[in-house]
């Protein structure tokens, strides 16, 4: 009985002594609040699970001053050991190289067709009423997951999951979304690994298909990527884990911020509108690109709600660093939240300061490391905007702030409303929930003429 009292009074004092030596001799202590998070690093864990990092972190940039760039190609930082697939910087820029090739606007081109063969059937299930008649409330977010999985999946591995026909697969989106909340925990604990099973099946899948496709898809070049300098290639398993990074933003977010905000979501239907005759006619090209005010409302909605929200982080390399007067001792880990850089006031552009919005502007993760598929977004989600905004009106439910009010009641009126944003390895939302009627196009031509 005494030895075990002795035990745990031991336990008690090196507790003790630790919080103390973190709270006032540890090289990061002179760092401010909060004073639980330099404890345990199970602080930053919780935020991580419960998907509050981002904004708990914003609100202590808030706090505490302005933010720091931590992500140029002259810091003195390489990523995290969290990330498995990308440390070394000479490896990765041979993958750079080769999935640069994958997502060029002349490969995407070729791929349109796919890409197409998914947005129709999505804009399809939203006419669920006749036309001119508003259709009954509509949670959007699972089409939009099952979208950019059908998608993601016939590029890389040459075959779709059918999602909306065949709920065989439905349980992907949330099976990543479980996986991310989980991952993102653990990166709080230096530990980081993402197993998809049905990505490594869809990765042999299609190396099997080797070079017999028409059409050279993103797959195409991985899998015929050879470094010129050392005469390696991808292995299985870094297709795998290369094709795991392939996430497209999602456009329920998009949708979110068109719906409660009616001015914007008519100007971009009478831009869309004007410039296209027909549905098909809406393709990549000078005429879709020229619907500038289209491309804005996207990229605002990414930068109010990016899907990429936490920190992108950085491990500092030997010699360490200084940042704002403070030196980071070589190991340390640092980074800025996206959603701190896309919400600070000080970082926000002037009207006409277009140099410092494209700066501040980073969705995809930042720096020389940010995400390739980019490439891939920037073509799914201005044809699928393009095209539900001529097909069909878009609104809230009447009753929307009764049954949501969380949402628009809560926020400031100078201020957007926020998706309900939960910040893992990727973003998850949740809704919005919309109405949909479908245009009567053939009778807006008889009253045109």
């Amino acid at each position: 009985m005494i030895v075990l009292l002795c035990i745990g009074l031991l336990a008690i004092i090196y507790l003790l002594l630790l919080i103390v030596y973190r709270l006032y001799f540890h090289p990061l202590a002179k760092f401010p609040e909060p004073s639980l998070g330099k404890i345990t690093d199970w602080y930053a864990a919780w935020c991580m699970w419960n998907g509050s990092a981002h904004t708990k972190l914003y609100a202590e940039h808030q706090k505490y001053g302005e933010l720091t760039s931590l992500y140029s190609t002259m810091a003195n930082v390489y990523k995290a050991d969290s990330y498995v697939v990308m440390i070394d910087k000479t490896t990765h820029a041979f993958k750079r190289r080769i999935l640069f090739k994958a997502f060029t606007e002349n490969a995407l081109k070729g791929v349109q067709g796919k890409t197409l063969s998914h947005i129709s059937p999505f804009c399809d299930r939203l006419a669920t009423s006749p036309t001119n008649v508003w259709g009954p409330s509509m949670d959007v977010a699972p089409l939009c997951d099952y979208l950019a999985f059908d998608v993601i999946s016939n590029l890389c591995y040459g075959q779709s999951f059918n999602m909306p026909g065949d709920g065989r697969y439905r349980y992907v989106p949330k099976l990543t979304k479980t996986l991310s909340r989980r991952t993102a925990t653990l990166f709080q604990q230096n530990k980081g690994f993402l197993c998809l099973g049905f990505s490594a099946r869809g990765e042999r899948e299609r190396a099997r298909l080797g070079n017999n496709f028409s059409t050279k898809d993103c797959f195409h070049y991985m899998l015929n990527a050879v470094d010129p300098k050392t005469g390696q290639g991808f292995t299985s398993k870094e297709l795998w884990n290369e094709s795991v990074l392939f996430v497209a933003a999602n456009l329920s977010s998009v949708l979110f911020h068109l719906a409660h905000n009616k001015q914007a979501l008519q100007k971009a239907t009478i831009e869309i509108r004007s410039c296209f005759k027909q549905v098909e006619d809406i393709r990549l090209g000078s005429h879709l690109k020229s619907c500038c005010y289209l491309y804005a409302c996207i990229r605002e909605s990414m930068r109010i709600s990016p899907s990429v929200a936490n920190i992108p982080p950085r491990r500092v390399l030997a010699g360490g660093m200084t940042v704002d007067g403070y030196y980071m001792p070589e190991g340390t880990i640092v980074g800025t939240p996206i959603y701190s850089i896309h919400h600070d006031e000080e970082t926000k552009p002037q009207k006409d300061d277009l140099h410092k919005a494209q700066a501040t502007f980073c969705p995809f993760s930042i720096g020389p490391r940010s995400c390739l598929a980019k490439n891939l977004a920037w073509v799914e989600l201005p044809l699928t905007i393009a095209r539900v905004l001529f097909l069909y009106e878009i609104r809230l439910p009447p009753n929307h702030c009764q049954d949501d009010p969380g949402c628009c009641s809560s926020v400031p009126m100078d201020q957007s409303p926020q998706v309900k944003l939960r910040a893992w390895v990727g973003a998850a939302r949740e809704g919005p929930s919309l109405q949909f009627h479908a245009r009567n196009i053939i009778q807006e031509s008889i009253d045109l003429t």
